[in-house]
């Protein structure tokens, strides 16, 4: 089962978690699921996570996504309001080339948390998670390549993440509780006062 955002915690209107296990594609192509690992994940090269900052089994449980203040594109950071296509976020390009920050400005500031939960430090499934280098895009139409690609308009978290070789292993015998995964993200409130 897809990983869905949790409720937001009480009296939150900037942060949004989620904790559960990561799954391999069923069939190779375009991630259409959150917390979908794409099929021919590599250990210790980067693997391109995306999770849809809103359930998408239920659009409308407003406990489960942010509002739409929180997403502000009014701020002087470049040319506002920015264009809903391509990788917005805090670096773009991203690394090993590391550019600067780039898109929606809700985008720019974004703030992520992330540990696997199911590895010991001995034994651990993911090497690394590039929390500092989130990127977002807008969920597209489905052949756009952006978001999970159903059309909704929902910004889509994107996280590269490098798994060991025991994580490639766990994913590939199917084992869904074998690489559980906690992200918290936060989208700083932006607006002017």
């Amino acid at each position: 089962m897809a990983i869905q955002p949790a409720n937001r915690p009480a009296g939150s209107s900037h942060v949004l978690r989620f904790m559960g296990p990561l799954i391999e594609q069923v069939a190779a192509g375009v991630q259409v699921v959150n917390g979908e690992v794409p099929q021919g994940a590599v250990a210790d090269a980067a693997t391109t996570v995306k999770f849809a900052l809103a359930d998408m089994t239920a659009l409308t449980n407003l406990q489960r996504r942010l509002p739409s203040s929180a997403y502000d594109d009014s701020q002087p950071a470049g040319g506002s309001p920015h264009v809903n296509t391509g990788n917005n976020g805090p670096s773009v390009p991203l690394p090993p080339l590391v550019g600067v920050p780039q898109g929606k400005t809700y985008a720019q500031n974004i703030r992520v948390r992330a540990q696997e939960l199911t590895a010991t430090a001995a034994n651990p499934n993911i090497a690394r998670i590039d929390e500092l280098f989130p990127f977002i895009q807008i969920d597209g139409a489905v052949g756009t390549g952006l978001g999970l690609e159903q059309n909704t308009g929902i910004p889509v978290l994107c996280l590269r993440i490098f798994f060991t070789a025991d994580g490639i292993f766990q994913l590939s015998q199917g084992n869904q509780s074998s690489i559980r995964i906690a992200i918290e993200v936060e989208v700083p409130d932006t607006t002017l006062r």
